[in-house]
């Protein structure tokens, strides 16, 4: 992995507006400042934007103090591709908890695309995939930590081979042996299946001959069964055969007796026909005597309706009166109407005349009446006046009198209409009567004869019916007697029928008994095939078994990692004493011990070992401190770094050193600068990052980190 391009906003000692720190074309580099301004925070950017750790144990650590969210983008080189990562994280809030977000892009003809995962969990897969490590992997061997340079050399022996396994990428090998195992597994369930397989078939096998016995033995006894069954069908169906000529007589002898029953009913009914047929010919016989006598009463029936049909003199005379009446009360209502007219205007007459007074005029001759005139005129007028008021009260007496009459008229007239409509009524039903009367005598009279015909035709058939029941009584005695013998045919053959069917019953049961006896036969033969095919999966399966077990073991950490972990040790051992010798002036060498004797005897164990040379011996590495130690310390943490970047294929030509000198005097110091210039043509880019001043003048590119009031910033020069 070879950083090009660092983008922060609100990480650790980074604001929202920091710079961003270019990389491409930067082969050496110092990343330098006081302490406490920001230069470590930028290489945990690094490791928190590709693998999401840093240096800080929470995610909310790393938030610039009183902002909400981080950001960090990185664009990288790994292998022959360029990419882009940005990871973001939002603090919780408002109930909500925290967020975190990652994106994966690649560079391509046409811009950035997306390669993210369905989450970030699979998108840090890719990227771990992608870069050939973890984080644990990159912290111990391309990037020499501040505080944590001696991860390699303080881990157990255990870890120090896993770290060694992980820097070579050993991995593929685990999962292969894990693979291993796991068909080891498969192929051990899979032999125990096939032998308790194989196991069961021998115990079923084991009862053929016992099997082919018995059905012997059931073929035997099915043949001397059939033998038996045929003699008995022969005999069956004889006994059927009386049986069913009997039931034949039977049916017939209830046809004859249905027959007569029918014939006998029959001639009730033609009886009884015959005898409603001479009733009704007599009836009609005097129907049509009757004829002449109904005739002449009809046409005294019609002339009385004719009669009828003009009203009474007396009743005409009454509508006239009241007629009369009607036209009168009339003529006095419309006299009254004049008077009553009148009476108003001689009123209005005598009120002006009082009004007035005596300057009143005479109507006829224009001159005044004076008071005495008026009076006069009044008086007269109101004798007009009354006259003609006497005159209305004897009209509407008159009236009152008259409407009375009319009334008790009207009601006489109503009634009189009704007796005559009733009286009119009975005539017409009286006719209606007769009428039917002759016509019923005029049908009689044409129906005697056919009735007569009929009923001679009726009398021969009756007789005929008579004749065909004497010929059914004749003939049912005889049937009678052959049909006595059937219960016992029927019993013989029910009988038959049922040792048949027992015979039957147990030929079944045998044929069923037969037929799984030759299924377990038959099973026996599939299974003798199925066992040889059984026993050969058995033997490839246990075969497939040893060789699986042989590749877990070569592919295991005591087999080819083993091997390739003992062939990388000379490497690495080479590369961290050239480096130690020159930071030392060579009085320190190391040495890497595979294996340790055991105190109680026997085999030696596993181990990785660091022994340490140097004027006065050799001691193990956890005698010295300082920097000695430091010195030891960064030639192995650079030559795991030279080791994976030569051999493992990981693409990480990248080499950090976040470790203070602070430990070395002058001359220390001046070896480690010359032992990074050293190496710095094994990898692409080296950052080293420190605080002291006079170190800085010996790199060609500086990182200035300074801390302002709006947060860390850099320049670079």
């Amino acid at each position: 992995m070879i950083p090009l391009k660092l983008s922060v906003s609100n990480f650790m000692c980074y604001r929202d507006k920091a710079p961003i720190l270019d990389l491409t074309g930067v082969h050496v580099a110092c990343l330098c400042g006081d302490n406490g301004h920001g230069k470590s925070a930028l290489l945990d950017a690094i490791t928190w934007a590709l693998w999401g750790k840093a240096r800080a144990r929470l995610q909310e650590e790393l938030v610039y103090q009183g902002e909400s969210e981080m950001r960090v983008e990185l664009e990288f080189q790994a292998g022959e591709g360029c990419y882009r990562v940005a990871r973001r994280f939002a603090r919780a809030s408002r109930g909500r908890q925290g967020h975190s977000d990652l994106q994966l892009f690649v560079s391509a003809t046409d811009g950035w695309q997306p390669i993210s995962g369905n989450s970030v969990r699979e998108t840090e897969t890719r990227i771990c995939s992608l870069l050939r490590m973890d984080y644990d992997t990159f912290v111990n061997s391309a990037f020499i930590l501040q505080g944590r340079a001696d991860m390699f050399t303080t881990s157990t022996p255990a870890k120090r081979k896993e770290l060694l396994g992980e820097v070579l990428n050993l991995s593929w090998y685990d999962r292969v042996a894990e693979k291993a195992r796991g068909l080891v597994r498969s192929r051990e369930a899979t032999v125990g299946l096939l032998e308790r397989e194989v196991g069961a078939m021998d115990k079923e096998l084991s009862h053929k001959e016992g099997t082919e016995a018995h059905l012997k033995a059931i073929e035997e006894e099915l043949g001397s069964m059939g033998a038996e069954a045929r003699r008995r069908e022969v005999e069956l169906e004889r006994l059927q055969g009386e049986a069913q000529r009997l039931q034949g007589l039977q049916q017939e002898l209830l046809r004859l007796e249905q027959w007569g029953k029918g014939i006998l009913e029959e001639i009730r009914e033609r009886d009884s026909r015959l005898n409603q047929q001479r009733k009704h010919l007599e009836e009609s016989r005097a129907r049509a005597e009757r004829l002449p006598l109904l005739q002449v009463e009809l046409d005294a029936s019609r002339r009385a309706l004719e009669e009828l049909a003009h009203p009474s003199q007396e009743l005409e005379r009454s509508r006239a009166r009241l007629h009369q009446m009607e036209v009168q009360v009339h003529h006095l209502r419309e006299i009254n109407v004049t008077l009553r007219q009148e009476m108003e205007e001689l009123r209005v007459k005598v009120d002006l005349l009082h009004e007035a007074g005596s300057g009143a005029r005479c109507p006829l001759c224009d001159h005044e009446l004076g008071e005495e005139g008026c009076q006069h005129l009044a008086a007269a007028y109101e004798v007009e006046g009354k006259g003609r008021a006497s005159s209305h009260r004897g009209n509407e007496a008159s009236i009152r009198q008259m409407e009375a009459e009319k009334s008790s008229l009207e009601k006489e007239m109503a009634r009189r209409e009704g007796e005559e409509r009733l009286v009119r009524k009975r005539a017409e039903e009286r006719r209606d009567l007769l009428v039917r009367g002759v016509e019923e005598s005029k049908a009689a009279t044409g129906a005697v004869s056919q009735m007569t015909q009929t009923l001679e035709s009726e009398e021969s058939l009756l007789e005929a019916s008579r004749r065909r029941l004497k010929e059914v009584v004749d003939a049912i005695p005889p049937l009678k007697e052959a049909v006595s013998s059937l219960p016992g045919a029927l019993k013989a053959y029910q009988e038959e029928k049922a040792r048949l069917e027992e015979l039957r019953s147990r030929q079944r049961r045998l044929l069923q008994e037969q037929g799984a006896v030759q299924g377990r036969l038959e099973r026996c033969r599939d299974l003798e095939i199925q066992r040889r095919e059984k026993s050969q999966a058995l033997a490839a399966a246990s075969h497939e078994k040893g060789v699986y077990d042989q590749l877990s073991v070569a592919f295991g950490k005591g087999g080819i990692q083993a091997l390739l972990i003992e062939q990388a040790l000379p490497e690495l051992e080479s590369q961290a004493n050239e480096l130690l010798g020159r930071i030392t002036d060579y009085r320190m060498s190391l040495k890497l011990e595979t294996q340790r004797e055991r105190q109680s005897g026997g085999d030696p164990r596993e181990t990785l070992d660091i022994k340490i040379s140097d004027e006065l011996g050799t001691r193990s590495y956890e005698t010295y401190s300082g920097g000695e130690a430091f010195r030891i310390n960064f030639a192995l943490r650079v030559a795991l770094s030279k080791l994976l970047a030569h051999r493992s294929g990981a693409p990480l030509p990248t080499l950090f050193i976040d470790e203070g000198f602070g430990t070395q005097d002058a001359s220390g110091r001046d070896r480690l600068v010359e032992a990074i210039r050293s190496i710095q043509n094994d990898f692409q880019k080296i950052i080293v990052i420190t605080h002291i001043e006079e170190l800085k003048e010996a790199f060609p590119v500086r990182i200035e980190v300074t801390k302002t009031s709006q947060g860390s910033t850099f320049t670079m020069s």
